[in-house]
């Protein structure tokens, strides 16, 4: 394994919440290295992830589709190694341009090469309740027409449908399904901590520590709760407020954070603007903050 391998690999493994990822990445790593020494013609699976909203699905999937470039596991070619696609939803009685639409962003992806190949990731989760409808069946044929050149990660944020969607995309394709954890608050609490306020020189008391936590769960309580990108917001306003307040380093006290408080205006007004952007994801523009690091303030 070279070194680029090796680093990709630990990033995943780095990852908080993706347990179900590194899994199959340790998996897929094992068969990886047999397939190279028996030298067996075996394609790797497509995948369903199911992970609730703000889970960091754009992240793993980056960081998954690097992992399988640094491996070699697969052929890449075009301008970009992955990108992700949100499939809309058509009545059986619509025109469905499903097919038309993912053409058109695998042509782009491809840039001035014949054609892209490499990890698509495609958002299903308003099919969950449509995956016998002729619409479906026609893009997983079309899906499924491209699966020697294309790693497709199929979406969904409920754990409940996952079953039927599996079966579903098995009538088509080899799939292997992945439930992604979404890190809890206390989890969270400790990347605002370790990632953000201590690369900015504060540390937490421990009341502080209980009140970050406890506004954290508040926050995520939300079912349109936009995960990192929503926590990455939380730890900017905390040490803008702390330095704006006069201090420039050392601990951070519950009085500190007392406009952070779970029943306080900020937690409500994040609860709020939660519920009002619910953006569609296509490409890594708008990518979510990474399970394992984040960048800098």
């Amino acid at each position: 394994m070279n070194h680029n391998t090796e680093q990709q690999f630990q990033t995943i493994m780095a990852l908080q919440g993706a347990e179900a990822l590194k899994e199959a990445v340790t998996r897929l790593r094992t068969f990886l290295s047999n397939r190279a020494i028996t030298g067996a013609d075996i394609q790797l699976p497509h995948y369903l992830w199911s992970a609730r909203r703000g889970g960091g699905v754009s992240t793993l999937a980056q960081a998954f589709a690097e992992y399988l470039h640094a491996e070699q596991a697969i052929e890449f070619c075009g301008k970009v190694r992955s990108f992700e696609f949100t499939l809309d939803y058509s009545a059986p009685d619509q025109h469905f341009s499903g097919l038309w639409q993912l053409e058109n962003e695998l042509s782009d992806a491809a840039g001035h090469r014949r054609a892209f190949k490499g990890v698509v990731c495609i958002h299903i989760d308003v099919w969950v309740e449509h995956t016998n409808e002729a619409h479906f069946k026609d893009f997983l044929q079309y899906v499924a027409s491209k699966s020697k050149d294309i790693l497709t990660i199929f979406c969904i944020r409920t754990d409940d449908k996952a079953k039927a969607v599996d079966a579903a995309l098995a009538t088509h394709l080899r799939i292997e399904a992945l439930a992604l954890r979404f890190p809890g608050a206390g989890e969270l609490a400790d990347l605002v901590e370790h990632k953000y306020l201590e690369r900015a020189g504060f540390t937490l008391t421990k009341g502080a520590k209980d009140i970050l936590t406890a506004s954290i769960a508040e926050i995520a309580s939300a079912k349109e709760f936009n995960g990192f990108q929503t926590t990455r917001q939380l730890a900017q306003d905390i040490v803008y407020s702390v330095l704006a307040a006069g201090v420039s380093t050392g601990r951070v006290t519950a009085k500190m954070l007392s406009p952070f408080k779970c029943d306080g205006d900020y937690v409500k007004r994040a609860k709020t603007k939660a519920k009002e952007h619910i953006p569609r994801v296509i490409g890594f523009t708008g990518e979510e903050v990474p399970y394992g690091d984040t960048p800098e303030l």
